[in-house]
């Protein structure tokens, strides 16, 4: 009967102790989020002999995602329309993988890379990307290199 008691209250204080085990940091980062970005950057277009044309250019809205946790211990996944991306957590700041895209504008190829990384502070989740991008192609005849650099800043509440 000692024995049965003992390994009640053993298994009890197991329970207790597990159910009472610190969060991991990625934990801070899940929910659902809604929250405002701004972004602005420009677009610069060498031309050669037609010299140099820069377009500025400048976003802002609202956005909602997700972050769940991932695989691995500090490792959280964003989700925003249909896009994943994946993140490293240090305590209560997360970077996120590269993200590298391209897309086909009035013949020119344009390819980008995307850095972002976030801190969480409660259910306050701020977060900042920087894009850059280059590449050439060409317009009506005339060859076209460019490049491309923004900055977005954004923040979110987790709901």
């Amino acid at each position: 009967m000692k024995n049965r008691f003992f390994i009640l209250v053993a298994l009890i204080g197991i329970v207790f102790v597990s159910c009472n085990s610190p969060l991991k940091d990625s934990e801070a980062f899940v929910g659902t989020y809604v929250g405002t970005y701004t972004m602005s950057g420009e677009i610069s277009f060498d031309m050669g002999l037609l010299g140099t044309y820069t377009q500025n250019m400048s976003d802002s809205g609202t956005e909602t995602f997700s972050i769940i946790l991932g695989a691995y211990d500090e490792e959280i996944l964003m989700v925003q329309d249909g896009e994943t991306r994946r993140g490293v957590v240090s305590g209560n700041t997360v970077v996120f993988e590269p993200y590298v895209g391209s897309d086909y504008e009035d013949g020119m190829l344009i390819t980008y890379t995307i850095n972002s990384n976030g801190t969480i502070d409660g259910n306050k989740f701020t977060y900042s990307s920087v894009m850059t991008g280059g590449g050439s192609g060409f317009v009506e005849g005339v060859e076209v290199d460019y490049t491309i650099s923004a900055v977005s800043n954004g923040m979110a509440t987790k709901q």
